[in-house]
């Protein structure tokens, strides 16, 4: 069995996240410290060093009154409380500039600003509220006080009316960052749309470098998993980014493969796809998600497979991403390996299927068939196939007509000389 701790992924991915985004995924880890052998106190000071770094004051109290409770000593909170209070000074004490073009955006009509024509919306504003150009970019950082302390909802908005009027392209693509994270951060459903509209930027925009471009792409995956990974219906739309951005994952970030494998085995679409690609780089990354498909559907090795499949209930539900699927994913993955154990015997022991499928004597056989032909019976301790392994019957016929055209060769060698 492997260790789940050393199948965290959270250092890994921090650098392709805004700090604050590290906060649902820490505070799921250390919920759920004793399943992923972890200490909680050392998850919640690491939650501390990141909230302390913003002006959420209230949260890192709350952080750390949960520390001493952890048996820990109880973190300085002088630097977070000062900040938070110079940030709603800020908040309160809007600038000039800020307001006046705040007031222009609410009191405009529809027909007032165009929806992509931000030179037109920034000349409107310039215009109406007495403002130069730079001052627009007051509006950008008015947002990003109303982020630091954790008003999301509100930051969202104002960032979004930035993104409409800004011709700053630079703090423009950063708007549209700052409003995703905030979405996410909010729970709120806009954060699709916000995240689809960010991709549209991105791949329009006139970046520094093509390692700038791969940055930015490699963001836009680790985004896409707070936004559809942990939803049902988001699953199609988390294969369809994998699916474009697939170079970016090969090239910067391959521990991405067990999200991909996750979504092809939760869909049941292009499992032979992700199995390749855990395959391609199983030199480079080892996880029991992404190895129980490799082993099944390209190295062939059933005994592999089972050994990954023990592991993936408790990894998946130490992953903030997987923990919502955890239990569909484990059911998806059985499911897999019971449809080759179809395709390879006419009947198996009921004790053997168990070892593979790692359950106990009251699961429920039929859960697992309903992709086998013809179905299964189970009795006097034996699983009955009834579609007879066909995969074998196909290798062994493949093994027949190369063993012929083997012969037949040698036969016209031989004639030649």
């Amino acid at each position: 069995m492997v260790s789940v701790a050393a199948q965290l992924n959270t250092a890994t991915i921090a650098p392709f996240l805004d700090r604050q985004l590290l906060v649902p995924v820490l505070r799921h880890l250390a919920d759920n410290a004793d399943l992923a052998g972890v200490a909680k106190r050392d998850v919640l000071e690491q939650l501390f060093a990141v909230v302390s770094a913003t002006a959420n004051a209230d949260l890192a109290s709350q952080i750390a009154d949960e520390i001493v409770a952890a048996g820990g000593k109880k973190p300085a909170l002088d630097d977070v409380k000062a900040r938070s209070a110079e940030t709603l000074a800020a908040i309160n004490n809007v600038d000039e500039d800020v307001s006046n073009i705040l007031d222009v955006l609410a009191a405009a009509a529809p027909e007032d600003l165009r929806a992509h024509d931000r030179v037109s919306n920034s000349n409107y504003v310039q215009d109406n509220a007495k403002v130069t150009v730079d001052a627009i970019d007051k509006v950008f950082h008015y947002g990003q006080l109303y982020y630091q302390a954790g008003q999301y909802a509100k930051a969202a908005e104002i960032l979004d009316q930035y993104r409409r009027i800004s011709t700053n392209d630079a703090l423009y693509l950063a708007a549209m960052w700052g409003k995703l994270a905030a979405l996410i951060l909010a729970n709120d459903d806009g954060a699709s749309d916000a995240l689809h509209r960010l991709r549209d930027a991105v791949e329009n925009a006139s970046l520094a470098s093509p390692s700038h471009t791969l940055q930015q792409r490699a963001w836009l995956l680790h985004w896409t998993l707070f936004v559809h990974l942990r939803t049902e219906t988001g699953l199609p739309r988390v294969q369809e980014f994998f699916a474009t951005y697939q170079n970016v994952v090969e090239t910067a970030c391959p521990w991405l493969v067990r999200y991909v494998v996750a979504a092809a085995a939760l869909t049941g679409k292009n499992t032979r796809d992700a199995a390749r690609l855990a395959a391609q780089e199983r030199y480079r990354v080892t996880d029991p998600v992404a190895s129980v498909l490799e082993n099944l559907l390209v190295s062939v090795d059933l005994d592999a497979a089972a050994d990954a499949l023990k592991d993936v209930e408790a990894v998946a539900k130490a992953d903030y991403f997987l923990a919502p699927h955890a239990d569909a994913l484990v059911a998806a993955l059985r499911k897999q390996v019971f449809q080759v154990l179809a395709n390879v015997y006419t009947q198996l022991p009921v004790a053997r299927a168990q070892a593979v499928l790692h359950v106990g004597d009251d699961f429920d056989w039929q859960s697992v068939a309903t992709d086998v032909k013809g179905g299964v019976t189970v009795e006097k301790g034996v699983i009955e196939f009834a579609q007879a392994g066909p995969a074998r019957r196909g290798v062994l016929e493949k093994m027949d007509k190369l063993s012929h055209r083997s012969d037949n060769t040698m036969a016209m060698l031989f004639k030649k000389q």
